[in-house]
């Protein structure tokens, strides 16, 4: 069972009287703050590798170390999706998991982190709504930029209203392939059917009216017969004149 340290142990080395005492510190940057930690060096709890080319999916059981307090996996090769289990980390302050290249859902559990100051899950391949709740709330959008498919506060993208219904939220305008044509595909094909049949119409409605009124029926083709006469004539008549 993962206990979390509560007794500070100051880390020094040699005596004061000595020229080769030396003591441990560390410059760790938390909810925009820098701090240099060094007599209280012991109790601080952090993960950072940050940088390292690490390959792989977030492993779950980070989520066991319940006393962590700053955990940096920024600018890996990270992937998968984050653990719904996160919300384990209560006494997380910082959680820097940017530019890797996760996917899926950012949890609605990660709400419930109270001590949480400090986000950045930016550069990355997240999709869904943000969690807009408690700490949540506290975020500007530059915490989740970079990542197409994430909708709602505190980006200007807003997410198609699915919820209701059951479905998935996805940016509007985009998310899933049947979405993207917001209905158009059906507008297009009442389009091209309303053509076809008025073309048809234009066709067969002539030979009706003639069928019913064989007397218009010659008027009809008269006319078209006596037009066709009268521009042969025009046209032999300036063919003889050149």
């Amino acid at each position: 069972m993962t206990q979390q340290q509560s007794v500070n142990h100051y880390l020094l080395y040699g005596t004061l009287s000595e020229h080769h005492n030396y003591q441990e510190n560390i410059y760790v940057t938390i909810n925009g703050l820098g701090l240099r930690y060094t007599r209280t060096l012991s109790l601080l709890t952090c993960i950072d590798m940050s940088g390292n080319n690490l390959s792989g999916e977030l492993p779950e059981a980070i989520t066991k170390l319940v006393g962590l307090e700053v955990l940096n996996l920024s600018r890996n090769h990270i992937s998968g999706q984050i653990p719904e289990s996160i919300s384990e980390l209560r006494q997380l302050l910082s959680l820097d998991l940017s530019g890797n290249t996760l996917s899926g859902p950012i949890p609605q559990s990660i709400s419930s982190l109270t001590f949480l100051g400090s986000l950045n899950v930016s550069n990355n391949n997240l999709s869904g709504i943000i969690p807009s709740t408690n700490q949540m709330s506290t975020f500007n959008a530059s915490s989740f930029a970079g990542n197409p498919g994430l909708c709602g506060d505190p980006l200007t993208v807003k997410c198609s209203n699915d919820s209701n219904n059951g479905g998935d939220n996805y940016p509007e305008g985009g998310g899933k392939a049947d979405r993207t044509d917001n209905g158009n595909g059906f507008i297009d094909k009442w389009f091209y059917m309303s053509i076809g049949v008025g073309f048809a119409a234009g066709l067969l409605l002539p030979y009706l009216v003639f069928a019913m009124k064989r007397s218009w029926g010659g008027v009809y083709f008269a006319f078209v017969d006596g037009t066709a006469y009268r521009l042969s004539m025009k046209y032999f008549s300036k063919s003889r004149i050149v």
